[in-house]
């Protein structure tokens, strides 16, 4: 089974197995025919070796899902970081080099690694930063989402003032999740939706907060408590 779609003018193609899960070969492309990313799923899940282009068509990253290495690169095809991967986790030594060419070295260990049941709550005020964090966390399902859509803001700007005193605002960069979702205008859809209640808007400290009651309820529950 095809599964065709087109969002934000990057148009993907790939299988799903009876199940509806991703399976085998899929395959973004930008607006302009060349590929965006292309790799394996297995299951639903991620596997072997993620590569990202570029629009001009040369390399951006590599993302190992398994036993390898992961490595991503400037536009002008310098090698731009380089990390060891095991079991589909980031671990040892990671390098990246900045445009001027220093390098910078840092490294992770298993103790730093947080391997616990995590629950994150989303509203529509939840944006930015907390929508990139949010976002990451659920494209590697390390962490549910609960709650309600967020905001969708997922664009850099910046105002430049002028010598006349007005000022332009200039939007200069696109936010992507790790899967490559653009969230702009759109927000990202929890994995368990609760609305909240009129009970939630209360002043009271006592007030109920269905939210954060699913969210304690799915913590509880993969814990086994």
């Amino acid at each position: 089974q095809k599964k065709y779609e087109n969002k934000d003018q990057v148009s993907v193609e790939g299988t799903l197995d009876s199940q509806g899960r991703r399976t085998g070969a899929w395959t973004w492309w930008y607006p302009n025919g060349k590929t965006f990313q292309q790799g394996t799923y297995h299951e639903g899940q991620r596997s072997g070796v993620w590569t990202t282009y570029y629009k001009d068509g040369s390399r951006m990253a590599e993302e190992c899902y398994s036993n390898g290495t992961s490595r991503s690169w400037h536009r002008n095809g310098d090698l731009k970081s380089e990390v060891s991967v095991q079991d589909g986790k980031r671990t040892g030594l990671y390098q990246s080099w900045h445009d001027n060419g220093q390098k910078e070295e840092e490294y992770s260990k298993d103790k730093d690694v947080f391997d616990l049941p995590m629950v994150v709550l989303i509203n529509e005020n939840s944006a930015s930063a907390s929508e990139i964090v949010s976002g990451c966390l659920q494209d590697y399902e390390t962490a549910q989402l609960v709650g309600t859509t967020s905001f969708g803001k997922g664009i850099v700007q910046y105002v430049i003032g002028l010598d006349d005193g007005s000022a332009i605002k200039l939007t200069a960069a696109k936010y992507y999740t790790p899967e490559g979702r653009n969230i702009h205008g759109t927000g990202l859809e929890p994995d368990v939706v609760v609305e909240e209640t009129a009970a939630d808007e209360g002043e009271s400290e006592a007030a109920a907060d269905s939210q954060l009651d699913k969210a304690v309820e799915i913590l509880m529950s993969e814990i086994g408590e």
